[in-house]
């Protein structure tokens, strides 16, 4: 599934972006071409609820290379702002929804780095043997 939320949030990236902006999920090549965003799953939590229900808790960090020397801040800081707005709700392409929670960046080193959760709730499907066969007899009055 964290697969999944990471191909959603290339999905939301490149379409508010464009084609413009390179993104790289989980490996960064050496020749790192800007602008660019970089995604990565740091931390996934998984806490069991009543009726065989689990919460699962991931924490994406996504970071944004500008691609100007000059005013870099002011860069990083018109993306995330567009960011919030275009990972509030990210779809994959099996259709699959989730919903952003605690998000927040930062700016060091000339970077962006933008922090976003999206849990969800999922639930153990449970195997049961199957009958083989089946006979059925009724009689019907009148």
């Amino acid at each position: 599934m964290i697969n999944t939320i990471m191909e959603a949030i290339s999905l939301a990236l490149d379409a508010e972006f464009g084609e413009n902006y390179s993104i790289y999920v989980e490996e960064v090549p050496q020749d790192l071409q800007t602008p660019c965003f970089f995604i990565t799953c740091i931390n996934a939590a998984d806490s069991l609820y009543p009726s065989h229900r689990y919460k699962r808790q991931n924490q994406f960090a996504i970071q944004y290379f500008p691609v100007t020397d000059m005013a870099k801040r002011h860069e990083c800081l018109d993306t995330a702002e567009r960011m919030l707005m275009c990972l509030e709700q990210v779809t994959a392409l099996d259709g699959a929804s989730f919903l952003k929670s605690d998000t927040h960046f930062e700016i060091t080193d000339g970077a962006l780095h933008f922090f976003v959760n999206y849990n969800f709730f999922t639930r153990k499907r449970k195997e049961y043997d199957r009958m083989e066969s089946l006979q059925q007899s009724f009689r019907q009055k009148g």
